[in-house]
């Protein structure tokens, strides 16, 4: 199913979070760029990026609890991820960790596909 989306532009930023595997760190300039350029075509400003390299079973990554604060405190007004699965933190289910972000007035803004050029028509929201 595609969603419209359409973002008020606010005074208050957005976010962008990576985590991916040692392996994969070399792509990270690549997803930033991407991120960014989708950011831009919903008329968001250009995020402020938190990454983690690595898992850390049974903790939250340092970068996305750094986030996960901000966001609390009422600092961004939505969350750019190239799939929501990588917010999650250990111990809290989906629905209660996107009810947490919705209650901070923020959005969490799935990335459709990172493998092709994609239009505003596709975006998805998770919430």
């Amino acid at each position: 199913m595609d969603v419209t989306a359409t973002i008020q532009h606010g005074e208050r930023p957005a976010a962008a979070y990576l985590r991916c595997n040692p392996s994969g760190a070399s792509q990270i300039d690549w997803y930033r760029y991407e991120l960014g350029r989708f950011a831009a075509l919903l008329g968001l400003p250009g995020p402020s990026f938190f990454e983690d390299t690595g898992p850390l079973p049974g903790e939250t990554p340092p970068a996305l609890a750094s986030l996960l604060d901000l966001v609390e405190a009422g600092v961004f007004q939505a969350v750019l991820v190239s799939r929501s699965a990588v917010l999650v933190p250990d111990g809290m289910t989906t629905t209660d960790f996107v009810d947490m972000i919705a209650a901070a007035d923020c959005r969490i803004i799935e990335f459709p596909c990172l493998s092709r050029p994609v239009q505003a028509s596709e975006v998805l929201f998770v919430r």
